[in-house]
């Protein structure tokens, strides 16, 4: 039986998209802080980078106005090309916000 090793990413920082990881891994749980005045969108992405807006993500969660919200499954998510993260006005497809969340993300090591 194998020990899974988690490893928690945030900068703390006001952002509008953070990239959690370059190379593939499993995400167990993300957590994200809206500061903004209205609900937003945390969405997350199988990619290496921050995709352009219009771009599809493959988890999204709504983040009301002045709170945290997150996203947890313990058993790990792969995403097997890197993940990154965004919070958009809009819940189906990206649309960037201006820098009013913060973003932590437990991924396994």
């Amino acid at each position: 039986m194998s020990t899974r090793v988690a490893r928690v990413i945030g900068t703390g920082a006001l952002v509008a998209s953070q990239v959690i990881s370059a190379t593939p891994k499993s995400l167990q749980e993300i957590v994200c802080t809206n500061t903004g005045a209205a609900v937003a969108y945390c969405q997350i992405f199988n990619t290496t980078s921050v995709p352009a807006d219009t771009a599809i993500p493959e988890i999204v969660f709504a983040v009301p106005a002045g709170t945290t919200a997150s996203y947890d499954n313990q058993q790990g998510i792969a995403f097997d090309t890197g993940i990154c993260v965004a919070i958009s006005s809009t819940a189906h497809v990206k649309t960037i916000k201006a820098a009013e969340a913060v973003f932590h993300a437990l991924v396994e090591a």
